[in-house]
């Protein structure tokens, strides 16, 4: 007796999503939580989230204060970071290695041709985003790319410099950050936002104020401001996601 083979799931997009430093995959299942439940119900996304290359921080061995066990360990990071501005409260980007982008933008770029062509050539059902150092390399990844995609979310990041000295194309953006951030100043992301404003990108800038778990200013942390950043992605989305009614589930 042949045994039944499950029929695949047919996914209408794609998102392929990015990680902050140090963290992982696993920890961005929160995103799929939220995002599920933004989007219209004939919508069946499919996520991708990409682990960064562990490897040592060149900060942590510059700085005295940080004890030798903890500067010889390996951390993921989708590239390495040069200076640590924020600890520091220096309102201006941080040094990092150009090359470390370099090398993982053209990694993502073929995950994103992969799904294009799981799309069947129909590259705006394919979106890429990330939170903090994963948001800037998902907004890297986005505007370097060669083809129109669905948009790019960028979540408590920015866009880096580095980014400004390759080949850009027009995106449509999302990008959210919270006035309080400590960790990647909302100076230096609102900064290089206006930038692509004026090249003329079509980017839709979130900023909130609170804290909705602590009752404080909100931060880098996931939660901040999450009621008004999925409210907005959600209305965002509804723009951007393209339904064929003959998608089957």
């Amino acid at each position: 007796m042949k045994r039944k083979t499950q029929k695949k799931q047919k996914y209408s997009h794609s998102l392929i999503f990015l990680h902050g430093f140090t963290a992982n995959s696993c920890e961005m299942e929160f995103y799929r939580t939220k995002i599920n439940d933004i989007v219209p119900d004939n919508v069946n996304m499919k996520y991708i989230f990409l682990n960064a290359p562990r490897r040592k921080v060149s900060y942590f061995r510059l700085k005295e204060k940080y004890k030798k066990p903890f500067c010889k360990s390996l951390y993921q990071a989708w590239y390495d970071y040069l200076s640590d501005n924020a600890q520091s409260k220096i309102e201006i980007e941080d040094i990092i290695n150009t090359k470390h982008v370099d090398q993982q933008r053209k990694r993502i770029h073929k995950f994103i041709e992969k799904e294009i062509k799981y799309h069947k050539g129909d590259s705006k059902k394919v979106f890429i985003g990330g939170y903090s150092q994963g948001a800037c390399m998902a907004l890297d990844s986005g505007i370097t790319f060669s083809k129109k995609i669905g948009g790019i979310i960028g979540i408590k990041g920015h866009i880096l410099g580095h980014t400004d000295t390759a080949k850009k194309y027009k995106q449509d953006i999302f990008v959210s950050n919270s006035k309080g951030d400590q960790t990647i100043y909302f100076s230096v992301a609102k900064k290089s936002y206006l930038k692509y404003k004026k090249y003329n990108f079509n980017i839709k800038i979130i900023v909130h104020n609170e804290g909705e778990l602590r009752g404080r200013p909100a931060g880098h942390n996931m939660e901040d401001g999450q009621k008004k950043e999925f409210s907005e992605l959600g209305k965002w989305l509804q723009t951007k996601l393209k339904i064929n009614k003959n998608i089957n589930n």
